[in-house]
């Protein structure tokens, strides 16, 4: 029985990501292609949700991610990343439930040379000329692009209208302005350029 030499082995797996990573990308673009933020009540947000997202005690419906997810719209993964209107019982708009997760910062195809996919393109051809340098590439790219996720203005502003939600229904707000400035002053400064991701 022959084995595979190394070349074919890593032709397989540059293949396979390839695969993995189109595939990826083409869900990311049908759930930005979906038309508009779903419409939810705001009695069923209210008495089913809102126990969930603020953590009390009782969660009457048992309700969890996946149900919000659901609700969102694009199954399972999609919803993570669709925000959802809350509105009146004439259908008014009184605010928008942001996305779980912005996934804005990792650009799949857009934003050209910036794009993750164009990255990893990019990381390919340098491991053509030696593969740690393709690795090393992709480590950079990927931890980056973790901290520009984690700096955004969107989670930011995410976190205020969580605030407005709560206070809204009489809640305790996520982050009040003074342990918001304690929270910045505390925060280490970390540099994820070098930082080493562990391998699964």
């Amino acid at each position: 029985m022959a084995y595979p030499d190394q070349e074919e082995l890593q032709e397989r797996r540059r293949n396979t990501v390839g695969a993995t990573i189109k595939s990826i990308s083409k869900n990311l673009q049908e759930i930005a292609a979906a038309e508009g933020n779903v419409k939810l009540p705001e009695d069923v947000f209210k008495t089913v949700f809102l126990p969930f997202f603020a953590s009390d005690e009782t969660n009457p419906y048992n309700v969890n991610w996946g149900n919000w997810e659901t609700v969102a719209g694009g199954g399972a993964v999609g919803g993570r990343f669709k925000a959802v209107d809350v509105v009146d019982e004439a259908g008014n708009v009184l605010f928008t439930v942001p996305p779980m997760i912005d996934r804005d910062g990792v650009h799949p195809i857009a934003n050209g040379a910036n794009g993750t996919m164009n990255a990893i393109e990019h990381s390919r051809k340098l491991e053509l000329l030696h593969p740690s340098q393709g690795e090393a590439y992709r480590r950079e790219m990927f931890a980056s692009k973790h901290q520009e996720m984690l700096n955004r203005i969107t989670n930011e502003n995410h976190r205020r209208v969580w605030n407005e939600i709560f206070i809204r229904y009489g809640r305790e707000p996520l982050i009040t302005e003074k342990n918001e400035e304690e929270e910045k002053a505390s925060a280490p400064q970390t540099n994820l350029g070098n930082y080493e991701i562990e391998e699964l």
